[in-house]
């Protein structure tokens, strides 16, 4: 078995070093004993879906994340006719705001920067695994409006302050 990951602006959407995250993916894939392959897919490149099963997309900069949305609204289609098919995306950190009804449109929250950073430790319940996810969050964006979060909170904060959901 083979799984085809593209990284999208492996360059310039990886403030917080995202690209450890695809090297732990693959590193854990293959001692599945599944064979990796990665595309890496930047600014001036043709994105093209076909035969991948993994679209990895990480945070960055807000100048950065203009760029990457003037580059992508010519592959919206692409990209919602991806996830349409149950193919997967991994969206890290500020990257979620990219695909929200005020941006590309794929799904149906809303993004909003925010005056103030939300820097929390967070600890998340979810249905796709029986163990808690755990991790770090320091952004300047929120999202509302989602019907269809991913995580429950138990520790820090959601999507917004006062949230008890987090994710799409």
């Amino acid at each position: 078995m083979t799984i085809n990951i593209v990284h999208l602006y492996y360059d310039i959407l990886n403030l917080y070093g995202e690209s450890g995250n695809i090297k732990i993916i693959k590193n854990y894939l293959e001692n599945l004993g599944i064979n990796v392959n990665i595309k890496f897919i930047t600014l001036g490149d043709t994105i093209n879906l076909d035969d991948i099963d993994l679209l990895y997309i990480g945070s960055g900069t807000l100048n950065n994340q203009d760029l990457v949305l003037n580059h992508l609204k010519k592959y919206k289609d692409n990209i919602k006719n991806f996830i349409e098919n149950n193919k997967y995306v991994i969206s890290t950190g500020n990257s979620i705001d990219l695909f929200s009804k005020n941006k590309l449109g794929i799904f149906d929250y809303e993004s909003e920067i925010t005056p103030f950073r939300i820097v929390d430790e967070v600890a998340y319940k979810c249905n796709l695994t029986d163990k808690l996810v755990i991790g770090f969050q320091n952004r300047g964006s929120i999202i509302k409006n989602s019907t269809n979060p991913l995580f429950e909170v138990i520790k820090g904060t959601g999507s917004y302050p006062n949230s008890k959901t987090e994710g799409y």
